[in-house]
């Protein structure tokens, strides 16, 4: 997998917070965005960095299975111990997953791909072979723009840079175990850096904003690495709130359901 490494930068037009699963829109438009405080903001890091996996390495052994001359598996190794893994999970020759482990064995961080264009567009980091954290980009830009945290493997908070700025603008708080598709979720309409006083939108307060039975299903049946909470759309996602890709509301595409993948390939490992 090919790995560029870019910045953009995009004016701020506006927030807008949708359905999980059913793309229901409600949009607060920032209008002139101000920025009475600029030093109260902090950019994020949004550049998508490849960790080194050396495939030519004397220690990479290839798998192909059906011999076509294009492996579906690189092993890397360091003496006994295998430090990187490489997948084509399609067979089309790119990169789709790469896989790093620590001395135990254990995975700890996870690149995926899922439009094919050798690029990654989600990166997972993981503690004890446990996920705590994952940082994706979700318009096709190269550029990072949401931030998932999770606590004893579930997803706890996501913070979104929904204007494709470099800002944070939206906070998403999933603080009810019983019903993990569900959020509360507080957005920055005046780009003063900070949460707007505004009562947070409760993304299940009403049937309108709660993702139905099926989508609730179909993701919890995705494999582990392809999906988590909510239900990921038919392609990659893209930045706003947890919609499926690409609508335009004045604002950069809209991503996908919180905690979700751009896509449900089979899982990597």
């Amino acid at each position: 997998m090919k790995h560029n490494r870019v910045t953009y930068r995009r004016a701020a037009v506006g927030v807008c917070l949708v359905a999980t699963s059913l793309g229901v829109l409600a949009c607060k438009s920032s209008g002139d965005a101000k920025s009475p405080d600029e030093a109260a903001k902090k950019p994020r890091d949004t550049e998508m960095v490849h960790q080194a996996c050396d495939l030519e390495s004397s220690g990479a052994s290839v798998l192909d299975a059906d011999r076509d001359g294009r492996p579906e598996i690189i092993r890397v190794t360091s003496g006994a111990r295998e430090v990187c893994r490489a997948i084509d999970i399609n067979g089309d020759g790119g990169i789709d997953f790469f896989n790093y482990f620590d001395a135990e064995g254990r995975l700890t961080r996870r690149e995926s791909g899922f439009d094919r264009d050798n690029r990654p567009e989600q990166i997972a980091y993981y503690e004890g072979g446990q996920i705590v954290r994952r940082e994706r980009e979700t318009n096709f830009d190269g550029k990072l723009d949401t931030w998932d945290y999770y606590e004893g493997g579930r997803l706890v908070r996501e913070e979104r840079d929904a204007t494709a700025d470099g800002f944070v603008d939206q906070w998403w708080d999933f603080d009810r175990p019983a019903e993990p598709e569900c959020a509360r979720v507080r957005s920055d309409a005046d780009a003063d850096g900070q949460p707007d006083a505004e009562e947070p939108i409760d993304t299940c307060a009403s049937d309108a904003f709660r993702p139905t039975a099926s989508a609730s299903t179909a993701a919890s049946a995705a494999p582990a690495g392809a999906a988590s909470v909510g239900s990921p759309p038919a392609s990659a996602p893209a930045p706003s709130a947890p919609p499926a890709p690409p609508v335009t509301p004045g604002a950069p595409p809209m991503p996908p359901a919180p905690g979700t993948s751009p896509a449900t390939a089979p899982s990597p490992r």
